[in-house]
């Protein structure tokens, strides 16, 4: 630890001094601290991590989606066909799940993708919503409820689309680590004034110990 009590990662470096004898007669030792370096490797594990992510992303949209095509197309030919009320009731129902999985699909899929880093206008509250619904598919989320407010409207913004969205992304689920699998809440707020947009994300879960925030913010 430093002297401010901070953790820190260090490699400590012991060389034998060895006279014209050849008898040890002391030590040298070096001490290089390696924080910075740690953390970087840390964000590069994740950047592999998050490519693994998307390739095995684009697999799940290959091998769903042409099943959730054809269980589209049925239901479509079904309520055509049907003159019972509540069937067409209860498939308008299934008709409306097949949407929102094949929505979460193209959610993955375009979020697997490589980032261009080219600037487009941007919706940012639909942005944060699609993250959300791509957290929600974790099995650590199945006990979290997740809350939306939008304070205010917010205009069209120029960003970079899936950079902005593995962000919102990234905050979320360490907000679901932070419950620890227990039920919980996480809330999305955007919000702000006339010059500035606001994005707060919090959760009811353990938080982060003060020493580690201080770290993580130098």
């Amino acid at each position: 630890r430093r002297k401010n009590g901070q953790a820190l990662f260090s490699q400590l470096l012991i060389s034998p001094i060895i006279d014209a004898d050849g008898k040890v007669i002391g030590f040298l030792g070096t001490h290089r601290d390696i924080t910075e370096q740690r953390q970087l490797e840390q964000q590069l594990m994740h950047s592999q991590k998050m490519e693994s992510i998307g390739t095995l992303a684009a697999g799940i949209a290959h091998e769903v989606g042409n099943p959730l095509a054809s269980i589209s197309s049925i239901v479509q030919v079904l309520l055509r066909t049907l003159a019972d009320d509540f069937a067409k009731e209860k498939l308008g129902l299934v008709q409306s799940q097949v949407h929102r999985i094949t929505k979460i699909i193209r959610d993955l899929v375009d979020f697997s993708r490589p980032s261009n880093y080219q600037i487009q206008p941007t919706d940012l509250v639909r942005t944060l919503a699609d993250a959300v619904e791509i957290v929600k598919m974790g099995k650590k989320s199945k006990e979290v409820t997740f809350v939306t407010n939008v304070r205010r409207q917010i205009p069209i913004l120029p960003l970079v689309p899936d950079q902005i969205s593995q962000v919102f992304i990234n905050i979320l689920l360490n907000a679901v680590d932070a419950l620890r699998g227990k039920q919980g809440v996480i809330t999305a707020e955007v919000g702000g004034d006339e010059e500035n947009v606001r994005v707060t994300i919090s959760d009811n879960g353990s938080g982060i110990p003060n020493d580690e925030v201080e770290l993580a913010l130098q």
